[in-house]
């Protein structure tokens, strides 16, 4: 069966040699494939590249955030606090043998650390970026409720009490900012939502809702 994803790969390195980019691809997709992912598999990474077609005509330097989405949850350990500087060492160093620039390499990795949430972005593609992987708040009560539960099996190591402390603290920063979304089209669509469900999510946490296990 033809691998979509890997002919949109291999489009992205016109100058690397086939058999380094095809086994790039191999090691990414092994990474996202780790069983102790519940949100943060390739389906999220999937669900990034949809977004990022969406507004590709807003975009200059698209096939960099191209490369920052498909690296930027390449290494992702919960017990670690380094997940995003993590992926971005490893994406400019397999980006170098795949022949892509300093330059850009030095971008994709500055758009990788953004993602390092709550986080100011300071460029247009930083903004698109961080909206992008932000887009799951400000989706439905119910795929949120699901993206919930996946991000509590990702933590399920955590006591429920210390989890409920910590994750009410990061939903309140995204509450605290200013605005969640830092585009028009994403704030527009999608803001109102998204405080919405932070909203309901924390005052929710103190019945249980969105963990049942041990």
């Amino acid at each position: 069966m033809l691998d979509l994803h890997y002919e949109r790969w291999l489009a992205l390195f016109p100058e690397a040699p086939k058999d380094l980019a095809a086994n790039a691809y191999k090691r990414l997709r092994a990474h996202y494939a780790e069983p102790h992912r519940a949100y943060h598999n390739f389906q999220h990474i999937d669900a990034c590249l949809r977004h990022l077609d969406s507004v590709r005509d807003q975009l200059t330097s698209f096939h960099v955030i191209e490369m920052a989405i498909w690296y930027h949850d390449v290494i992702y350990d919960t017990h670690k606090n380094d997940n995003e500087a993590q992926s971005a060492n490893y994406a400019f160093e397999t980006l170098a043998k795949l022949n892509i620039s300093e330059e850009n390499r030095n971008l994709v990795h500055k758009l990788i650390m953004a993602t390092k949430h709550p986080s100011i972005p300071d460029s247009l593609e930083e903004r698109y970026l961080l909206d992008i992987d932000l887009s799951i708040l400000g989706t439905s009560s119910e795929i949120f409720d699901v993206y919930e539960k996946q991000i509590r099996e990702e933590y399920q190591w955590v006591p429920e009490i210390i989890y409920k402390e910590g994750r009410s603290k990061v939903l309140q920063a995204f509450l605290d900012q200013p605005a969640i979304y830092h585009t028009e089209i994403f704030f527009r669509e999608r803001e109102t939502l998204a405080r919405r469900n932070l909203e309901r999510v924390i005052a929710e946490f103190d019945g249980g809702k969105f963990w049942s296990g041990g």
